[in-house]
C-alpha cells in the first residue's frame, strides 16, 4: 500500500512538472511578444523624441512625424502593456492554483454576488474592448458567505477554462444566469467553446486530469473554495451542447 501510494505521488509530482513546462512556454511566448514590441518602440521612438527636440531647439518644423508611426507607436505601447497584464495574470493565476495555502479563507463575510462576478469580468485582461465577446446576464442578485478574493479566483479559473475552449476567431458567448431554489442559490455560467469530452468531465475538479495524454491543471480550486462556503460546483453539457457550471451556494 505504501509503495502505491508513492508510485501515485510520483506519478502526481511528474504531471505537475509536465504542467509547469507548458505553462512555462506559454510564459515565455507572451514575454517574446512584449520583447519584440519593446524591440520596435526603442526604433521609432528616440527619432520621434530627436525631431521633437531639433524642432524646438531651432524654433523650425524639422523632420516629419508622420501618422503611421505615431499609430504604430500607440500600437505597440498598448500591446506591451496588454501581454505584460496577461502574462502577470497567468502567472499569479497558475501560482495560486498549485499553492494550497492560498485558499485559506481570511474571514468570512456576506458578499454580493453580482459585484464579484462584474469585478471579475472588469480584470480578465482577456475580455478588452477588442476582443469580439457577447456576455447575456440575468442576475438577481443574492448574498453568500464567504471571501470575495477566493471567489473572484473561483471566477477567473473558470473564465480561464472558456477562454482555452473558444476558437480564435470565434465570437466568445457567456450567458450567466441565477436563480433561487429553497435548498441553495445558484449561478450558472454557460459558455459556446468547444464542449469539454465527456471523459474529462469526471476528473474536471481534480488536481491534475489528462486531455489527449497530456496532463492538464484541474479546476479543484473551485471546488475546493466552494466547500469551504458550504456549497458546490458542478460542470456539465446541456441538451443545446453547450457547457455549463452551476455553482450552488447556502441560503443566507
Amino acid at each position: 500500500m505504501a509503495h502505491e501510494t508513492t508510485s501515485i505521488d510520483s506519478q502526481r509530482e511528474k504531471s505537475l512538472e509536465l504542467i509547469n513546462l507548458d505553462l512555462t512556454h506559454k510564459m515565455k511566448n507572451m514575454l517574446m511578444i512584449v520583447q519584440t514590441s519593446l524591440t520596435n518602440l526603442e526604433e521609432y521612438l528616440p527619432q520621434l523624441i530627436q525631431t521633437y527636440q531639433i524642432a524646438m531647439a531651432q524654433h523650425l518644423n524639422v523632420g516629419n512625424i508622420y501618422p503611421k508611426s505615431l499609430t504604430m507607436l500607440h500600437s505597440i505601447l498598448l500591446s506591451t502593456k496588454q501581454e505584460t497584464q496577461r502574462t502577470k495574470f497567468m502567472l499569479d493565476l497558475f501560482n495560486f492554483m498549485v499553492h494550497e495555502d492560498l485558499w485559506k479563507e481570511e474571514g468570512k463575510t456576506k458578499i454580493e454576488i453580482r459585484q464579484v462576478w462584474q469585478a471579475a469580468l472588469a480584470q480578465y485582461p482577456w475580455l478588452s474592448a477588442e476582443q469580439k465577446a457577447r456576455i447575456d446576464m440575468e442576475i438577481k442578485d443574492f448574498m453568500v458567505w464567504g471571501s470575495a478574493k477566493l471567489l473572484e479566483k473561483v471566477f477567473f479559473i473558470l473564465l480561464n477554462n472558456i477562454y482555452q475552449r473558444v476558437n480564435d476567431d470565434q465570437l466568445w458567448c457567456l450567458q450567466v444566469e441565477t436563480r433561487s431554489e429553497p435548498h441553495g442559490n445558484y449561478f450558472c455560467l454557460q459558455d459556446n467553446g468547444n464542449i469539454l469530452a465527456t471523459k474529462v468531465l469526471p476528473h474536471l475538479f481534480e488536481r491534475v486530469y489528462y486531455l489527449e495524454q497530456q496532463p492538464q491543471l484541474g479546476c479543484f480550486p473551485c471546488w475546493k473554495i466552494l466547500q469551504l462556503m458550504d456549497g458546490e460546483i458542478t460542470c456539465f453539457v446541456t441538451e443545446r451542447n453547450t457547457t455549463m457550471f452551476q455553482l450552488r451556494f447556502p441560503v443566507i
